[in-house]
């Protein structure tokens, strides 16, 4: 179901919104400014929300019909609302083109029916099939050409070949001319097919219209068509509203029995939505609702705003790389000028072709409004029919303005610059939605006795603006270590994220792979590559360094216990406790014999001796002993570039060379503070043999060091949701022997594994959010949307896809699940990458070992001191300024309003 508009309120300031000049034949001052055609054109691309309006969905554009005769019984038929699989099909009846004397209502123009139109199909307007033939409609004001408060039925029947349409909106009532009607008559509406064209809606109940609160995210606005129970059929149906989180709960309000305490209206639509909701609260997910007009797919094309050159971006945030692309107009702050002329860049909204400007052909004189940061000004504007858009459309080749400092959203609607860079900024600064920005200029302009234009229409002419900005050119830190490609690179994901219900076919994240990908069919998983190959002992290892001391071993007291000292009892558990221990530092002894002799002596000299001496084991020997014995990869100790510094070093083991192995910091601290490494030495080479071993296993397919660049056409951010300041130079490869890589990641916690794990990104019923990289100066360098929820894919992919080769490092608050993901699928591009997790997020992860943190080696490597790793949650705790406009969003409406922002953002740091 296309949820529609809220209606709009009642106050003083609402009273001249969403209101559009258009040009037209008549000159009455009631279709002056009159609703705008074009108000649709600049997101019919895909469908769009707004966070004002829980949900609007964009319908196939309608047609004239074509027919006088009445439809066959197959054709002129309608499926009850409670069928789940719609089968449309197409009411064909037609008229002759309308006028004035054809359709019987001479108060209704041709003009104020197209107007009608527009807002129907951009579901500004509802009109619902329920069932049968009849549906629901919406008022709608004549006069201010917006949604009226109320909600009618409509009905229609054939009689001798002839079409009667009534409608029980006041107007229609009263027989004069209702421009419901009117739109049945002269249009083609789609309805389904099946019950044989009976008159008769079969359920007592129809839920029509569902949206959920935006003030209360928590509720739903569920509107219902009630049968009547005792009058005729049509005109005693009712209509019942319902807000509130579930069906026990919230506000029931019928438009019959207002003072009827119980109505049977209420309960009737009471227990259809117990019915679809089974009690619960939340969306009518896998309901089928049927409408009037459905939403439309290849058939809507993107008609932009008559303005098309680029425009400068807001003053306060222009770089200096950034082209003048004209010289920047003073902000306009009194009346315009009395006309607005064509010239030579002066075109239609239309596209593609944009025709441009015809000296020779004809010029119309039409008034609009230009609405400044202060108050809104009637002038005129000099127009030219479009040749390319047919008539009934009245569009017009207008000027683009851009040299004035104004916006021609509509040649009826211009608003300057100023204006929409002050939204921009404010959003991007401080938590403002559309809705709040709209009633402070709204009552801004009040103070001069103006008003500013409606909510919904201001975000068509904002998001038509910015997507002709000159926002570009800004997702690149000019710092030493970043560049074109970072050193490091922080990766991070955020929950803005958008109804996955709007993901459009256009959405193409990283992760996708291509017809084109490579196909790496040998590789497959190498479960086995930690350090110490044999898990019971790893685990043996890890209890016997988690005592820190004797005495701890030996202390495990009732803290209530006042006497002077143990009773016999309690010694002889610690005696139990001392001796099962020691038996475990034995077997865990000749255990690691198995792997290495040196490593079992060093252990046994550590742990045995300092025990029975009663002292604190070092934390050196803790660190190195706690990476030995992890379930980590060894390759997350030691990567490619790490096991090189390490033979290096095993060449000529000597004090001064000591630094060459800083890399590895486990083995450097223990080494550091010792006068001889005979004991040490070899262990080290049984790590480096080992590391080897498992590296070599990984790099064993000699095709998968060809990772080749290829030239890929790049398509539009906005309509894919994935932007990077660099292009795309591969495809996703596809490795079709790991059977769970095309899952999602759940990961949850496993035996002595990560104990932090992937939560599900995003609320229900929303995407996963977007997935952001950053560079350590808090410099966004790209993102992309996430259709379900965040995973390590999220994060492979858009290294693979963009980067020619691996960064040094990769931060991420998962990089302990990423290493291993990545060294799997490609070990050559990712061998000498070192994956780590933040400081902010290490403390979370209690069963990883040191080598998966940051602070690890930034300790003894000072040259890592300076990386910021908390610069993503920088960046991410300002974007959630946006999280809730972006929830009521579309897929291109989420898209691009999180790229501005990301843009202001960056430039507030690069200016």
């Amino acid at each position: 179901m296309p949820p529609k508009r809220k209606n709009v309120s009642h106050d003083s300031s609402s009273e001249c919104s969403d209101f559009a000049i258009r040009v037209s034949e008549s000159d009455s001052e009631e279709e002056e400014f009159s609703y705008p055609n074009s108000l649709l054109d600049d997101a019919r691309v895909a469908e769009w929300e707004s966070p004002s309006v829980a949900s609007r969905t964009y319908a196939k554009p309608l047609t004239r019909r074509k027919r006088v005769n009445p439809p066959d019984s197959q054709s002129v038929v309608a499926r009850p609302s409670t069928s789940p699989e719609p089968l449309p099909s197409v009411l064909s009846v037609a008229s002759d083109a309308l006028s004035n004397e054809q359709h019987g209502d001479p108060d209704l123009t041709s003009a104020q029916l197209s107007n009608y139109r527009d807002a129907v199909e951009a579901s500004v307007a509802g009109f619902y099939f329920i069932g049968g033939t009849v549906f629901v409609v919406e008022g709608w004001d004549l006069v201010r050409q917006r949604s009226a408060a109320g909600w009618y039925h409509l009905q229609y029947i054939w009689i001798s070949g002839a079409l009667h349409v009534v409608c029980t909106c006041p107007v229609g009532i009263d027989n004069r001319a209702c421009v419901h009607r009117e739109l049945f008559k002269t249009f083609e509406l789609d309805v389904s097919a099946e019950n044989g064209g009976q008159n008769e809606v079969n359920e007592d109940s129809t839920l029509f219209l569902r949206q959920q609160q935006i003030n209360s995210p928590d509720e739903f606005l569920s509107v219902f068509s009630v049968r009547s129970f005792s009058s005729s059929h049509l005109k005693g149906r009712a209509i019942v509203t319902h807000v509130g989180s579930s069906a026990t709960d919230g506000v029931w309000r019928c438009s019959k029995d207002a003072g009827t305490d119980p109505c049977v209206h209420v309960r009737s639509a009471h227990r259809r939505l117990h019915d679809l909701l089974g009690g619960e609260a939340g969306d009518l997910e896998g309901v089928s609702i049927m409408m009037a007009f459905k939403p439309g797919g290849s058939a809507n094309r993107y008609v932009g705003s008559i303005s098309h050159l680029p425009i400068l971006p807001p003053a306060a945030i222009m770089l200096p790389s950034d082209p003048r692309l004209y010289s920047r107009p003073p902000p306009l702050r009194s009346e315009p000028p009395p006309l607005l002329r064509l010239n030579e860049n002066s075109t239609c909204s239309c596209s593609p072709g944009k025709p441009l400007f015809n000296p020779v052909g004809p010029v119309a004189t039409q008034k609009c409004r230009v609405f400044t940061l202060v108050s809104a000004y009637k002038t005129d504007i000099q127009l030219q029919p479009c040749p390319e858009c047919p008539r009934n459309h009245h569009r017009h080749v207008g000027p683009d303005l851009r040299e004035l400092g104004i916006f021609n959203f509509n040649n009826s609607i211009l608003v300057t610059h100023d204006l929409l860079d002050e939204y921009t900024i404010a959003f991007t600064v401080s938590e403002t939605p559309f809705t709040a920005f709209v009633h402070m200029v709204n009552l801004r302009y009040g103070t001069t006795g103006g008003c500013f234009m409606g909510e919904d229409l201001f975000q068509d002419v904002w998001f038509a603006y910015v997507i002709r900005q000159a926002l570009n050119n800004d997702m690149r830190c000019p710092r030493s270590g970043c560049g074109d490609y970072p050193d490091t690179v922080i990766f991070d994901g955020i929950t803005l994220a958008f109804g996955r219900k709007h993901i459009s076919g256009s959405l193409i994240p990283p992760t996708t792979s291509d017809s084109t990908s490579i196909v790496r069919p040998t590789v497959k998983n190498n479960p086995k590559q930690q350090l110490i190959s044999n898990a019971t002992l790893r685990k043996q290892v890890r209890r016997i360094i988690e005592v820190p001391s004797f005495d701890s071993l030996l202390s495990e007291e009732d803290d209530n216990d006042e006497s002077d000292g143990p009773s016999a009892e309690q010694q002889a558990r610690q005696e139990d406790r001392a001796r099962l221990h020691f038996k475990l530092l034995d077997d865990t002894v000749s255990g690691l014999r198995e792997e290495s002799p040196a490593l079992a002596s060093l252990f046994h000299e550590v742990y045995k001796s300092i025990l029975l001496s009663k002292k604190s084991v070092s934390p050196a020997y803790r660190n190195f002993f706690r990476q030995v014995a992890a379930e980590e990869s060894v390759l997350q100790m030691f990567n490619g570039s790490a096991l090189e510094n390490l033979r290096t070093f095993l060449a000529n083991p000597i004090p001064y060379r000591l630094t060459e192995i800083i890399t590895v910091p486990a083995v450097y601290n223990l080494l550091k503070p010792r006068n001889t490494w005979d004991d040490v030495i070899p262990i080290l080479h049984w790590m480096l043999q080992r590391g080897d071993k498992v590296l070599q296993d990984l790099k064993r397919d000699p095709d998968l060091g060809s990772f080749p660049l290829i030239a890929i056409e790049e398509k539009s951010w906005a309509e894919t949701g994935a932007l990077y300041s660099f292009p795309q130079i591969r495809h996703r490869p596809i490795y079709p022997k790991l059977r769970t890589d095309q899952r999602q990641d759940t990961s949850k916690p496993r035996g002595d594994r990560c104990g932090k794990y992937y939560n599900q990104y995003g609320e229900r019923r929303l995407t996963g959010g977007i997935m952001v990289a950053w560079c350590t100066h808090s410099i966004c360098y790209g993102f992309h949307h996430i259709p379900e929820s965040e995973g390590r894919n999220d994060v492979f992919s858009a290294l693979v896809t963009r980067w020619p080769t691996a960064p040094h490092r990769v931060v991420y608050d998962f990089a302990c699940a990423l290493g291993p993901y990545c060294m799997i699928r490609e070990p050559h591009f990712f061998e000498n990458t070192l994956f780590v997790i933040d400081h902010f997020h290490s403390r979370g992860h209690t069963k990883c070992s040191p080598a998966a943190f940051l602070s690890e080696y930034a300790n003894t490597d000072p040259r890592l001191v300076p990386i910021n790793s908390s610069a993503a949650e920088c960046g991410n705790s300002s974007l959630k300024r946006i999280r809730k406009s972006v929830s009521y969003m579309s897929q291109r409406r989420a898209v691009i309003y999180t790229k501005v922002f990301i843009s202001v953002w960056n430039r507030l740091r690069l200016v």
